[in-house]
């Protein structure tokens, strides 16, 4: 494949997110579009396209559908032996939003709920025969081919996209139902990759409620299904923005599995704001701990300790990594931030508490271990010298609404 392939392919995943793999003459995967961070689901999914592929390799245009995704295949009429097969998907359909539905799928069997949410972060949702069909025709075209020729083709026998994939599935997506404007959601998410929680809350009070497809007959499971689709859009954006990946998919997760705790409708709509928000104070912070201001040596530290909040951090690890003396980086580390290693170290432990306080079940003492505190009464201590409040104040006040004022 030539690079301007490469990065048109992977410019399609960035703004559809639908996978597109390229299989050679015989069914062997020579590319993938998908992130290299989805490294267990690209294991299963490779398996899953070529299978399909080889079940229909001889077939000009393809479609395999179930009850929760769809996957197309076209072979282009091209002399490289690399691009013999080019697979669209697969891609959720909107009955697959719930985690017992992921785990029915065939490349998802005996997973994680963990990694079943995975599918959600990395594979697209469309209920819609136009959308699904207006991606085929991109690639068919980029490959120089007429799209025509391939649907109308495809009008014959028992597995025909006709018969399969229009009638039986898309008739009954295609009911008169008034989403919320596009300019809507982009005006919301540009929000956070910007990282600007003020825009963001404006947003949020110009613009009207927004309305969702027919997700779910029962109104919390609706808004449920949304907010999993919302929460894995805004992860999208706010890595974009600068957030690290692997803070914004915990946080994902998190956000996910206390809107599954949810009661009513009010709650959760109430948490998909917060979740929005949250993201984007985080994307905000990121970028502005990337500030060139400091030096190199000054931001190695910030970035371990970031990555190692959960374990006891030692002066000897941050001068092993930066290769300073113990004197001389400590001294360069306050002088360049206003704050001792020790101090940034434990503000960065309580930050972690802080939201483990506020939306796990965790126990005070669990959180205690977990940060890699000596002992409980000191991660107490340090909690209340920062914020002003014990941990079981913060949580209190966290869950109940207003703040109280901190402790003497």
């Amino acid at each position: 494949m030539t690079e301007q392939q490469v990065q048109f392919l992977h410019s399609f995943y960035k703004f559809s997110g639908a996978p597109v793999w390229i299989l050679d003459d015989q069914c062997g995967i020579r590319f993938c579009n998908l992130p290299k961070s989805s490294a267990s689901l690209l294991s299963r999914l490779e398996i899953y396209t070529a299978y399909f592929c080889i079940n229909r390799s001889s077939e000009r245009f393809a479609v395999h559908q179930d009850a929760q995704t769809i996957c197309l295949k076209f072979s282009p009429l091209l002399s490289d032996p690399e691009i013999s097969h080019v697979v669209i998907g697969p891609i959720l359909l909107s009955a697959c939003r719930d985690l017992s539905d992921l785990r029915k799928l065939e490349f998802m069997r005996g997973v994680s709920g963990r990694d079943a949410l995975e599918v959600l972060r990395y594979l697209p949702t469309m209920s819609q025969y136009s959308k699904i069909r207006s991606l085929a025709e991109t690639l068919i075209l980029f490959f120089g081919q007429d799209p025509d020729d391939f649907f109308a083709a495809d009008t014959r026998g028992s597995e025909s996209m006709q018969d399969d994939f229009v009638f039986e599935m898309f008739e009954n997506h295609e009911d008169i139902l008034i989403h919320s404007p596009y300019l809507h959601e982009t005006a919301i998410l540009d929000c956070v990759r910007l990282g600007d929680p003020v825009l963001l809350r404006s947003a949020y009070q110009a613009l009207p409620e927004t309305t969702y497809g027919r997700l779910s007959a029962e109104p919390l499971k609706q808004m449920f299904y949304a907010g999993i689709s919302n929460t894995t859009l805004v992860t999208r954006y706010a890595i974009e923005g600068g957030l690290d990946e692997e803070t914004a998919f915990t946080l994902s997760d998190v956000y996910i599995r206390k809107m599954e705790k949810c009661n009513d409708v009010l709650e959760l709509s109430r948490l998909n704001e917060d979740m929005a928000l949250d993201f984007t104070q985080r994307v905000k912070r990121a970028r502005q701990d990337s500030t060139p201001a400091y030096s190199p040596a000054v931001k190695e530290c910030m970035k371990y300790i970031k990555k190692n909040t959960h374990q006891k951090i030692l002066l000897s690890d941050l001068t092993a990594q930066t290769k300073l003396t113990k004197k001389y980086l400590s001294w360069l580390f306050h002088k360049e931030t206003g704050e001792t290693l020790t101090a940034a170290i434990n503000r960065s432990k309580i930050e972690e508490a802080e939201y483990l306080l506020k939306y796990s079940d965790y126990s005070i003492s669990h959180i205690s271990h977990m940060l890699a505190f000596s002992s409980q009464s000191y991660f107490t201590s340090v909690f209340r010298q920062i914020t002003g409040l014990t941990p079981k104040e913060y949580r209190t006040s966290a869950k109940s609404g207003p703040s109280p004022e901190p402790a003497p």
